[in-house]
């Protein structure tokens, strides 16, 4: 009976855990009616097994003639998770019953319906959700250009330069980032480190940004940016669902992220420079959501969300 009271303390743990998940999505549920059916999905499998091993150490002490104050202290515990169950299956129910209709607004604010097939490149294009009253951004060019200077260094060092050399000449002929002309590298605009990932396992080379980096007594970009809500697929509802038919199918999106634009007045906020061959500096800028965007997993969920939806 210990190792059963261990197994439940555990079950226990992680039922509170989903529960509080659920109540975050219960308390502003606009447009997430797939995240709450998804969690309440999560939660009633824990109920169960949380139900079956209470079930049994209560039939255990039954046999084992427990005193009356046991079998009182058992189904006293049972009892809260029983009433927080109830309680969050008959808010989510109700809240399911009712249509769906549009995504939340903020999902709606940054997948543009009017660019949805409208572009020449039949790309979504987001925007970068700031944050409301965020500090002003700076220009961080200088101290941008330090960074570089080591990461040039560094890359060079260990025999990575050409590599990632040739994966910003593919993205400027792909147009996932742009060459800033030489009129406008004056203008304000704030700059990315290129950072170091040559360990992928899925993709060699695969240049990431930080967005963190910051210069005394001013904010970074991830500061300025609203992270959005989570809208990545629970694992354990994906194994459920898949189990559910005799053949299951699998796919992948190719650089996912590559593959949502940005709005061009977003665009100066994320640049970074670059050193070619020759040691000659170059401004780029990027046109589609960037690796290290404290955001950039929320668009991406955000115009899978809104897509799926059409």
């Amino acid at each position: 009976m210990d190792q059963s009271k261990r197994h439940r303390r555990v079950l226990r743990t992680t039922f509170t855990k989903s529960a509080k998940e659920l109540e975050d999505f219960l308390s502003a549920p606009e447009g997430k009616a797939r995240l709450i059916s998804v969690s309440l999905g999560i939660l009633k499998q824990k109920y169960d097994d949380l139900r079956r091993i209470d079930s049994d150490i209560y039939q255990s002490l039954l046999e084992s003639d427990g005193s009356e104050a046991e079998l009182l202290a058992e189904m006293d515990g049972s009892e809260v998770y029983i009433r927080k169950f109830t309680d969050l299956n008959a808010q989510a129910e109700d809240l399911l019953q009712k249509p769906r209709g549009e995504l939340d607004e903020e999902v709606n604010s940054v997948a543009s319906e009017s660019n949805v097939g409208g572009r020449s490149d039949g790309r979504y294009e987001v925007r970068l959700p700031w944050l409301e009253g965020h500090p002003a951004l700076p220009s961080n060019y200088y101290m941008a250009k330090r960074r570089l200077d080591n990461t040039m260094k560094k890359i060079i060092k260990d025999g990575y330069f050409e590599a990632y050399d040739q994966v910003f000449k593919d993205w400027l002929t792909d147009n996932i980032i742009e060459e800033v002309l030489e009129d406008q590298v004056n203008k304000s605009a704030h700059y990315l480190r290129p950072v170091i990932k040559p360990n992928s396992t899925t993709t060699k080379i695969r240049p990431v940004f930080d967005a963190s980096a910051r210069e005394k007594d001013n904010p970074s970009l991830n500061q300025c940016l609203e992270k959005g809500v989570n809208l990545i697929e629970l694992i354990p509802a994906i194994l459920l669902r898949f189990r559910q038919q005799r053949l299951g199918v699998i796919s992948d999106i190719s650089k996912a992220f590559l593959q949502i634009s940005i709005h061009s007045e977003d665009r100066d906020f994320l640049r970074f420079l670059w050193c070619d061959k020759e040691n000659n500096l170059k401004v780029f800028r990027h046109r589609r959501v960037v690796f290290g965007i404290t955001s950039s997993p929320f668009l991406l969920g955000a115009s899978l969300e809104y897509h799926q939806n059409l």
